[in-house]
């Protein structure tokens, strides 16, 4: 079911996961904490890639080393046990959006990162549309996102007290 999002709805597109799949919100911030501390280790394989050296941007991004949580990947969409297997195999840890979608890189971007939380295939931030409702920004709860179509998308999580 989508709701008007009224003067806000050129800019802005709030959308409820919990249309977006069978998942239910525990399971979708379940599943999103995962990504956001999955624990891994960068070596200096990880800082070179297997890219040429003209689309390698993103070597500085990882520093040999022990990290929590996927690197942003810019067009980055995958399990953590892919990312695990790329990391071991060497592959480049993240790229930037200068770098264009890399295959010697991986991580997750911020698209693939809802998208792999809600469970529903891989989306980008032009198509979540396709697969989730439009709310106000005050119905938001846990799991759902503030999308700005063809930008960035972020998960909502909860509210800081004051």
């Amino acid at each position: 079911m989508k709701r008007a999002l009224g003067a806000l709805a050129a800019a802005l597109v709030f959308a409820n996961a919990a249309s977006a799949s069978a998942l239910t919100r525990d399971e979708i911030m379940s599943r999103a904490k995962g990504f956001t501390y999955h624990p891994w280790r960068s070596a200096a394989a990880n800082q070179r890639g297997t890219c040429a050296s003209e689309n390698a941007s993103y070597a500085s991004l990882s520093k040999p080393g022990d990290y929590v949580g996927l690197p942003y990947d810019w067009g980055g969409y995958m399990s953590l046990f892919t990312f695990d297997q790329g990391i071991a195999r060497g592959l480049g840890a993240g790229s930037q959006s200068t770098d264009g979608i890399l295959q010697c890189t991986v991580g997750l971007d911020c698209s693939g990162f809802v998208s792999q939380a809600w469970g529903v295939g891989h989306f980008t931030t032009s198509s979540l549309d396709q697969t989730s409702g439009a709310i106000a920004a005050s119905a938001l709860l846990p799991g759902d996102v503030y999308n700005k179509a063809g930008y960035h998308v972020a998960m909502y999580s909860h509210k800081l007290a004051n």
